[in-house]
């Protein structure tokens, strides 16, 4: 453990938390670009919001799991940033793999 020196603090903040902190401190700042689209982290923040609202309208929460089947996309990463500020965990589908 010494010589490779990789230890460090973890934030106390999820991921998502940390996502709703940018979104307050910088808001017009650039957080995705996709091909030429781009969304600001304020845009993606309220995409984000409305989702995790509707994820939990629909029984997403702790200990639960929500499957995400979308193509790469700035709505992909909303979405999966939405499943974790609904307290839910995300299982990804490969959507190019065979049934």
């Amino acid at each position: 453990g010494e010589w490779a020196a990789t230890g460090r603090e973890l934030p106390s903040a999820s991921v998502a938390d940390l996502l709703a902190e940018r979104a307050v401190s910088v808001p017009d700042e650039v957080a995705l670009v996709f091909g030429a689209s781009s969304w600001t982290y304020a845009e993606l923040d309220a995409r984000v919001n409305r989702l995790a609202r509707l994820f939990v309208a629909r029984g997403a929460g702790p200990e639960q799991v929500v499957a995400l089947g979308l193509p790469r996309s700035l709505e992909m990463v909303a979405s999966l940033f939405a499943v974790l500020r609904s307290g839910a965990a995300y299982l990804p589908l490969e959507l190019d793999y065979p049934v």
